[in-house]
């Protein structure tokens, strides 16, 4: 027996005239089982530690309309980020009365280990600080925020580490993570709403803006509304899916206007931009808005009527 207490894997084994006193024992049917075993009990444990979920069943308890913002590509610490106007947001949508939002991805810069060389050069604050920046905006909205999903510049982190920021920034807002993406099932009142939400998604066009949200419909089903962000520009288009009911397809915008990358690709340019779709509670309606003053001045309205 060794010190813990468990059978030695060494015996004396004999060849022919050689004689070994202290080789490896070979793993028999019961050491394979015990590690079989103890690797099932082991991913159960990890699984029941993780926040990630594909899917996501919620009810907001509200008999008036609401309105859902999808929020994304904050781009905290890049020198060609908005930050002024992050943190006025950050600041409405504290106070905002029947205001809800998804949080699209890409949160901090992070130019970690990118295949763009020296965007990293291209940042105003570290890692470090960004996170924390970051994790204000999520803490002073919380009441706000459904959930979140990773984005590109979190995968970094994940990539490089291990470490998946966002169950800390899901932790600290209080709210579901969805991972890369997820569908979900939102009830208002008495109607149900059907979401598709990612960072990213296969088969973008620079023509058909929504032929990315599209296509998600044709390989997971239909949905209510489909939201990507990744690009840097706000779009909302209201229309029918293969001839059936409305859906909206919509991108979420971003904060970071310029930088190193796009101004090599093209001169391209990002854009400000939190489309809103405001849900109704006791039939089934959606009025969209890409502009976020507008969303909001007609949420306000609908609220007060």
């Amino acid at each position: 027996m060794t010190k813990y207490g468990l059978q030695s894997p060494y015996s004396q084994q004999v060849k022919g005239n050689v004689i070994f006193n202290d080789k490896n024992n070979v793993p028999d049917t019961t050491d394979v089982e015990d590690l079989i075993n103890k690797t099932i009990a082991l991913q159960c444990s990890i699984d029941n530690m993780s926040t990630k979920q594909t899917q996501l069943s919620l009810a907001i308890k509200d008999n008036k309309p609401i309105g859902i913002g999808f929020w994304g590509d904050w781009h905290i610490g890049g020198k060609g980020t908005d930050h002024l106007q992050w943190k006025k947001d950050v600041d409405i949508i504290d106070h905002l009365n029947g205001f809800y939002y998804w949080g699209m991805g890409d949160y901090c810069n992070l130019a970690i280990n990118n295949n763009n060389q020296g965007e990293h050069f291209d940042e105003i604050l570290k890692p470090e600080q960004q996170i924390i920046m970051a994790k204000y905006g999520l803490n002073k909205t919380k009441d706000k925020v459904l959930g979140l999903v990773r984005g590109c510049h979190p995968n970094r982190i994940y990539g490089l580490t291990g470490t998946d920021l966002m169950e800390d920034f899901c932790g600290v807002a209080e709210c579901a993570n969805l991972w890369h993406g997820a569908e979900v099932k939102l009830q208002i009142g008495d109607i149900e709403y059907k979401l598709r939400i990612r960072h990213k998604a296969p088969s973008e066009s620079p023509i058909n803006t929504t032929n990315a949200q599209r296509k998600q419909c044709e390989r997971h089903g239909e949905a209510d509304i489909v939201a990507l962000a990744h690009l840097h520009y706000p779009d909302m288009q209201q229309k029918p899916f293969q001839g059936s009911k409305d859906v909206v397809f919509l991108r979420s915008g971003t904060y970071k206007h310029l930088d190193e990358y796009g101004q090599k690709l093209d001169g391209l340019k990002g854009t400000y931009g939190i489309p809103i779709v405001v849900l109704y509670p006791k039939e089934k309606r959606m009025v969209g808005f890409k502009d976020f003053d507008m969303g909001v001045k007609f949420l306000m309205n609908e609220r007060m009527g």
